[in-house]
């Protein structure tokens, strides 16, 4: 049995190759939403929720699970540790797969939300957030929250969670992406933003589309780097990471 950890178009992808290969996958998404995108089959078992290093340990027993590949969101950075960890504890084959990426002369990129928040304390102007719900916290308290215009998933608990916060229903923009530069466009014209935030999600995550749109619009993109996390196994194409598990298998 593989265990495939995912939650990303990129394991959806996955998932279905190693079905192609007659292979056994057990995949986790960390909702009921994620789980529903994925395919039908009987090769392929499902499991929704977040996994610490000892569910992680029970999780690869109750499956006899003897390859792991992590093919999360490149900043969960928290499930990713833990499997590193478990990996090397239990003496069990790791693969990581890695979104391919490619710097932009065009974007600025910082190591920290904290380090852009610094800068942007001394800019007017609007700024889009398109990072996500988890760190929104990290940046309505330290900024001016009617600054911002947050771009977040559809679902009821993240609304709720930006009225918490304090966000007005005109900052919140609830839909699913990823999305092409012409709608990136239309947002940062109507919107008024000089400023777009964004994580290193690369092509699949349409980053290159963000950039584009920043760039036709003569507005700044400012970058958070992915977290630089050690995996002895890497693969950056999937044509490498399957031929690989041919192998192993």
């Amino acid at each position: 049995m593989i265990l495939l950890l995912g939650g990303t178009k990129d394991s959806r992808i996955i998932a279905e190759r190693l079905i192609d290969c007659s292979l056994k996958t057990l995949i986790t998404t960390t909702t009921d939403y994620g789980a529903s995108l994925l395919p039908k089959h009987p090769l392929l078992f499902k499991k929704v929720g977040k996994y610490n290093q000892a569910d992680l340990i029970q999780l690869l027993d109750d499956y006899s699970v003897d390859l792991v590949i992590d093919a999360t969101h490149p900043y969960a950075e928290e499930i990713s540790k833990n499997i590193i960890e478990v990996s090397q504890s239990i003496n069990i084959d790791l693969y990581r797969y890695e979104r391919p990426r490619k710097k932009s002369i065009y974007a600025k990129y910082f190591d920290s939300y904290e380090q852009m928040i610094e800068i942007l304390k001394e800019k007017n102007g609007n700024i889009l957030l398109t990072i996500g719900s988890k760190d929104l916290s990290d940046w309505s308290k330290p900024l001016d929250i009617n600054r911002l215009i947050i771009r977040v998933l559809p679902m009821i608990s993240i609304l709720k969670k930006c009225d918490a916060l304090g966000f007005s229903p005109n900052q919140i923009i609830a839909i699913q992406g990823p999305f092409s530069k012409a709608f990136n466009k239309i947002l940062i014209k109507d919107y008024k933003i000089k400023y777009l935030i964004s994580k290193d999600t690369g092509a699949i995550g349409g980053l290159n589309h963000k950039i584009s749109a920043t760039l036709d619009s003569n507005i700044q993109c400012f970058i958070k780097k992915r977290p630089n996390l050690f995996y002895a196994n890497k693969f950056s194409t999937l044509e490498s990471l399957i031929s690989k598990v041919k192998a192993f298998k």
